[in-house]
Order: C-alpha cells, then sequence, then structure tokens
C-alpha cells in the first residue's frame, strides 16, 4: 500500500514542479507553457502572476565583422593610360548587402553595377559576385554598433509554501527561459 502512494506522490510532485526542458505545465488551469510564448500566452495558460519585473539594457547588443568588396571601374582614354573614374565598395554583412558606396558616398537604394544587373541592400554576396564580378579588393572591418535596448520581463508565480516560485522569462516579448527559485 506505501509503495503506489509513494509512487503517486512523485507522480503528483512531478507535475507540480514539472518544468519540461522547455516547457511548463500549470497546474491550475491545466495548460503547457513553451517557450516562445508572448506574455499574453503565458497568462492565459497560468492566470496572473504574483509578481512583474521589467529591466531594460542598453549596452551594445551587437559585434559587426563587415567585409567590404571594392571594385575599381576603369576608363580606357588610350590604349597607354587606365584613370580611375569610379571606386565602388560594397559593404556586406552576413553574406547580405548592408551598404553601398561610390567614391566614398553613401548610395541610396539599389546600384547598376558596370552595367550588368541591379544590386541593393539586402542582396546576397551571391548575387553580388554574379553580377559585379570578382572584387579587385576586399578588407574586414570590426564594427560595434549598439543594438536597439533589450526589454526583459520576468513574470513570477509563487507556489505552494514550500515550493520555490516558477520565473518566466521573455526577452523582447517571447518567452527565453523557464527556471524555478528568486
Amino acid at each position: 500500500m506505501a509503495k503506489p502512494l509513494i509512487v503517486m506522490s512523485l507522480f503528483t510532485m512531478f507535475f507540480t514542479l514539472s518544468a519540461w526542458g522547455d516547457s511548463y505545465y500549470c497546474t491550475n488551469t491545466q495548460r503547457v507553457v513553451s517557450t516562445g510564448a508572448t506574455l499574453d500566452q503565458i497568462i492565459q495558460a497560468c492566470g496572473n502572476p504574483s509578481k512583474v519585473e521589467n529591466t531594460e539594457n542598453s549596452e551594445p547588443v551587437a559585434r559587426k565583422f563587415l567585409m567590404q568588396w571594392i571594385y575599381l571601374s576603369k576608363q580606357n582614354l588610350a590604349p597607354w593610360d587606365n584613370k580611375i573614374v569610379a571606386d565602388l565598395t560594397i559593404s556586406l554583412f552576413q553574406d547580405r548587402v548592408e551598404s553601398i558606396q561610390v567614391n566614398g558616398k553613401e548610395v541610396q537604394g539599389g546600384i547598376n553595377c558596370f552595367g550588368r544587373g541591379m544590386i541593393q541592400p539586402g542582396d546576397l554576396r551571391s548575387k553580388v559576385a554574379l553580377i559585379c564580378g570578382k572584387p579587385d579588393a576586399h578588407q574586414h572591418n570590426r564594427k560595434t554598433i549598439m543594438g536597439p535596448k533589450e526589454t526583459t520581463t520576468r513574470l513570477i508565480y509563487q507556489r505552494a509554501a514550500n515550493l520555490p516560485p516558477v520565473i518566466f522569462e521573455l526577452k523582447q516579448g517571447s518567452l527565453a527561459e523557464i527556471h524555478y527559485g528568486s
């Protein structure tokens, strides 16, 4: 008789404490909350939290490693004279065009690359290579940027007196972590 009672108690405790990796079973509503859920979805599934904490971080959130492809356009004025007329610089980040400059000045929108086709910010590096060809030079620059302020919201659900609280941590409005404690 004692064994089934212990097994049943452990099973009930498992469901009461359960945070199955990226999910949590809300015993009061018998619904599951998973990472990626929004604030409204968590409240709908588990009810109103005991406490809500909001924090904002304005530290740099990203380091960019920028690759620049440099093209030099030459105009043959005479067979013995190759003068540089235009310096085209295409800045790439994560295999996409981030910006385009001609002679050091930012080009808004797209540009016709040497009469071979249009390229614009957002295009893939492979498209640039296909249309513009191999760059005359390239360089890598490290550029730190300030990203948007990162907002963290903690929903704290106090459970029974002898159990630690359940904490749902949302980053940028989406459930990122579920953990226990204060």
